[in-house]
């Protein structure tokens, strides 16, 4: 049977609290802050555990009621830029 992964994950040792409609990361490793709006914050939330590429695109598409496409590109956009920076880990 073939595996459904790949699977993504928070970077655990990044610390994170919403504040009001903003998720606010610091990655004490780096020094850095960042910030998420939009649909950032729920992909953030569910990345607390591990999901695959298609889990975060349904959640996006029936959340944000967007076709599959664009649930897509902007999860696939999210992904790379969280992994570039550090902050996800993927298994």
């Amino acid at each position: 049977m073939a595996k459904p992964g790949p699977f993504f994950r928070a970077n655990p040792v990044v610390l994170w609290r919403d504040v009001d409609d903003e998720i606010i990361l610091l990655d004490p490793a780096r020094g850095r802050y960042y910030g998420i709006e939009g649909t950032g914050t729920a992909l953030w939330r569910a990345l607390q555990e591990n999901r695959t590429l298609e889990e975060l695109c349904r959640l996006i598409r029936d959340e944000f009621e967007v076709e599959e496409s664009r649930a897509r590109e902007d999860v696939s956009q999210f992904i790379q830029t969280l992994k570039k920076d550090g902050l996800l880990e993927v298994d």
